[in-house]
């Protein structure tokens, strides 16, 4: 199949902090998410997720074993309200910093799929969705009607109405990563094929190597 820097419309040398995504190779394909400025952005917001999700876990406990915490029946219905309240926000924050703010699309050109998976800031990975190669019935841009505004890269699979998001950045990086993607998805194959699992939240890896802007050779 064809490399993914070969006519596809990426530019040969865009300044590192210009680019909106950057690509990653692998050992089966490559791999797409955002550059590397808004990932140490989404690695505060995560922390800060994750702060205010301990911070709703202990409050909930404080509720009930600080010193001097009334338990009567007159504030046993507050506080059991409140309880739930902040308990389950917290529990809910935590699992989003658990899961991660990083969406990246693993594009495996040996096994025919396209992985959507979330990242974390310690580099652990989640399964969002896998989708066979055999399953799409195209890739479309949607461009912003706003000038400067980002184009998101849309799949349509032939099972489902509904189109969904692979990812978005500029024009031309988005133009670029759907002349690549089609050129992998019309390919001749001849590979493994794998049976497409539904979203849910599988851990699948860790770390790959560092990620280098998406108009450089890999």
């Amino acid at each position: 199949m064809s490399d993914l820097s070969a006519s596809t419309g990426f530019s040969t040398s865009p300044s590192f902090k210009a680019s909106t995504i950057a690509r990653h190779a692998t050992n089966y394909g490559y791999r797409v998410t955002r550059a590397r400025p808004m990932r140490l952005w989404l690695d505060g917001v995560e922390a800060c997720v994750a702060v205010a999700g301990y911070a709703g876990v202990l409050m909930t406990a404080g509720l009930w074993i600080l010193p001097g915490s009334v338990v009567t029946a007159s504030v046993l219905g507050i506080k059991i309200g409140l309880s739930l309240s902040f308990g389950l926000t917290g529990l809910s924050l935590l699992q989003v910093a658990a899961r991660g703010l990083h969406r990246e699309v693993q594009v495996d050109r040996k096994r025919s799929q396209i992985r959507l998976v979330w990242r974390n800031r310690k580099d652990e990975t989640r399964l969002a969705n896998v989708i066979g190669f055999d399953e799409i019935g195209s890739l479309f841009l949607r461009r912003s009607a706003m000038s400067g505004g980002r184009t998101r890269l849309f799949v349509r699979i032939t099972s489902l109405k509904t189109p969904v998001e692979l990812c978005s950045g500029s024009e031309h990086e988005m133009q670029g990563l759907w002349n690549a993607m089609n050129v992998n998805l019309h390919a001749p194959t001849g590979t493994q094929s794998v049976v497409p699992t539904p979203f849910g939240s599988a851990r699948v890896g860790r770390a790959y190597p560092a990620a280098e802007p998406v108009g450089k050779a890999v």
